[in-house]
C-alpha cells in the first residue's frame, strides 16, 4: 500500500512544483515578461476565490465529510487509475485475475481496519498515532470522549450514543462494509462478465447546468 501513498505523493509534489514555478517572479524575466506573470497570478486569485465562494477545498478534507473523502481518495486509486492496469486484451484475462484478486485482498485490509470497533487499546492507540500526522483531529469535538471511551463502538448493538458513533464513522474511509461493498460489487460484475461499469462509484451526482442524478 505504501507505494500507492508514495506515487500519490509524487504526483502532488509534481503539481505543485509546476504551480509554484509558474507563480515565482524569479522565473519571469521582468519586465519582459511582467504579462506572463500577472496572467498567471490573476487568474489564480480568481480560481481562489471562485473556489472559496462555494467551499471546494473543503471537499478535499474536512471533519464533517471525512469518511467519504478517504473512500473516495481509495476508490481514485484503485478505480480512478490502478484499473487501467487490467489492459486491453479481449481474449486474455489474467491481468483482470489479478486486478480482481488484489482488490479482494484490498477488502481484507479494510476489514481488518473494522477491528478497531471493538479492541479499544489498539482503538487508542490509532487515535495517538492520527494526531502525530493529522495534529489538529486532537482539536476536534468528541475526541477525547472516543479516546476516553472504554468499550466498542459502532456496531449495531452499541450504547456510545449517536453524536460518538458518528464521529468514530468520520475517522475511518465508509466504515461498517460501505467501502468494501461498493468493491465486491465492482469486481463481481467484472469477475461474471455482467456488462460494462461507468465510473459512479467516483461520481456519486452527474450535473447538468439545471439539474443533477443520484445513482441508486
Amino acid at each position: 500500500m505504501n507505494e500507492f501513498f508514495d506515487k500519490t505523493e509524487q504526483s502532488i509534489k509534481h503539481l505543485q512544483a509546476l504551480h509554484d514555478f509558474f507563480n515565482n517572479p524569479a522565473n519571469y524575466v521582468i519586465p519582459d515578461e511582467q504579462t506572463d506573470l500577472e496572467i498567471y497570478q490573476s487568474n489564480l486569485a480568481e480560481l481562489v476565490n471562485s473556489f472559496s465562494e462555494i467551499n471546494a477545498f473543503e471537499q478535499l478534507y474536512n471533519k464533517d465529510d471525512r469518511q467519504l473523502i478517504l473512500a473516495d481518495l481509495f476508490e481514485y486509486f484503485l478505480l480512478g487509475r490502478a484499473f487501467y492496469s487490467m489492459g486491453n486484451s479481449r481474449s486474455t484475462f489474467d491481468k483482470k485475475e489479478h486486478f480482481t484478486k488484489g482488490i479482494l485482498h484490498f477488502v481484507n485490509l479494510l476489514m481488518c481496519f473494522e477491528s478497531i470497533t471493538v479492541n479499544v487499546q489498539r482503538r487508542n492507540r490509532l487515535l495517538d498515532y492520527l494526531i502525530t500526522q493529522v495534529p489538529s483531529i486532537e482539536d476536534e469535538d468528541n475526541f477525547a470522549e472516543l479516546r476516553d471511551y472504554p468499550a466498542e463502538v459502532g456496531l449495531p448493538g452499541s450504547v456510545e450514543g449517536k453524536p460518538l458513533g458518528k464521529y468514530f464513522d468520520k475517522l475511518m474511509p465508509k466504515t461498517a462494509g460501505g467501502l468494501w461493498h461498493e468493491l465486491l460489487v465492482y469486481i463481481f460484475v467484472i469477475r461474471n462478465d455482467l456488462g460494462y461499469i461507468l465510473p459512479l462509484l467516483l461520481h456519486q451526482k452527474i450535473y447538468s447546468k439545471s439539474d443533477h442524478l443520484v445513482p441508486p
